[in-house]
């Protein structure tokens, strides 16, 4: 093959790939020395830390006079934060200047998070502890209905309601046709700041004859009433949560007995109250509930109604009544083993024995 006829020579002005100098593999083995010498310089500096913690730890044992395994414990407990961030009190006055310093502001401006940060800076150092846990606890609040109100900022629980009204409009559909039963149903949003809308259910469309007939008003009209009675009942706070009102129980309870016992660790349970409390510490709080607590259905269904004469039948705690601590007697114990046992049949008193046949036939013989 000849230079006039090769590529480069009929291309002359493209230009020419130069050939690699150093291969990949020599390039990868040069990066992996580099990185090796990098490892073994750094588990050399960890093997030299260690040495010198290992001396320092066993100069504190000598000075403080303890064994150096709780000294290593101590110092390699991993501090875990259990506690969320989500209910600081920093973060709720970041939440609540915001909006106080937003207010009046032109639509979609806002102040910036800079100055709103030090503004509750500033004043966190005012705030005293009592209204420290009211700020934090009405902000909880507030985050709690973020979470389960359907708005833009939470597709989840607008995908939800989507989907679950569907879901019903269908059963009312279906339980109308195959039972021809009638009913009806009004889904709205719970707080103002919802984007969900009014949804109504029902099983035919004749339902909504209801309202004229009866309450002289359309399906709108009353759409728009129970509308405004919702929103008017959460802003005035009416619901309460029960999240809150069950740690201002806990709380009141187990304040009341640190300071009747004198102690700050008090564990108990419902279910253990008798055997905790009234036993162990010999206290008995005011309005709790005597007896353990039973489920409706566990109840009789004649509670507390007069009955008529029970029966006494004879068994063996009837005939032992009012000697608990003494033993059965004997014909109680008969009583009780003979209930117990099958039936048996019963054999003669007497059986004839071939021996007594052949005795009785020689007397005979000789008689005679």
């Amino acid at each position: 093959m000849s230079e006039a006829s090769s590529h480069a020579s009929c291309n002359p002005l493209q230009l020419k790939i130069l050939p690699v100098s150093n291969p990949l593999g020599k390039d990868r083995e040069a990066r992996r020395k580099v990185n090796k010498s990098k490892k073994d310089a750094l588990l050399t500096d960890y093997e030299a830390f260690n040495r010198q913690r290992l001396e320092e730890m066993q100069a504190l044992a000598v000075k403080h006079n303890k064994p150096l395994s709780q000294i290593q414990a101590n110092l390699s407990v991993q501090v875990k934060m259990t506690k969320p961030h989500g209910g600081t009190l920093h973060n709720a006055l970041v939440h609540f200047e915001s909006k106080r310093l937003s207010t009046g502001l032109p639509k979609g401006s806002r102040i910036p998070n800079k100055e709103v940060q030090k503004v509750a800076k500033e004043r966190t150092a005012e705030i005293s502890d009592t209204k420290a846990e009211l700020i934090v606890q009405k902000f909880k609040e507030v985050l709690a209905v973020c979470q389960q109100g359907a708005r833009a900022t939470n597709c989840a629980t607008t995908t939800d309601f989507m989907v679950n009204t569907k879901q019903f409009q269908e059963e009312y559909t279906n339980i109308g046709v195959r039972t021809s039963a009638r009913g009806f149903g009004i889904l709205m949003c719970g707080h103002i700041a919802d984007n969900m809308g009014t949804t109504f259910l029902c099983t035919n469309d004749s339902v909504w004859d209801f309202f004229i007939d009866v309450f002289k008003k359309t399906v709108v009209e009353v759409r728009l009433l129970f509308d405004a009675w919702s929103l008017a009942r959460t802003e005035k706070g009416i619901k309460e949560m029960t999240l809150t009102m069950k740690k201002e129980c806990c709380k009141a309870i187990s304040e009341g007995l640190n300071v009747i016992l004198g102690k700050k660790t008090i564990e108990m349970r419902y279910t253990n109250y008798d055997m905790d409390i009234c036993d162990k510490y010999n206290v008995q709080l005011c309005g709790w509930p005597l007896g353990p607590a039973k489920k409706p259905r566990k109840e009789r269904s004649d509670k507390n109604k007069p009955h008529g004469p029970q029966k006494c039948k004879i068994t063996p705690s009837t005939l032992n009544k009012g000697k608990e601590n003494e033993p059965l007697r004997k014909k109680a114990k008969t009583a009780a083993v003979s209930a117990q046992l099958p039936p048996m049949l019963k054999s003669k008193p007497f059986i004839n024995d071939s021996d007594d046949d052949d005795n009785k036939n020689n007397a005979d013989g000789e008689d005679n």
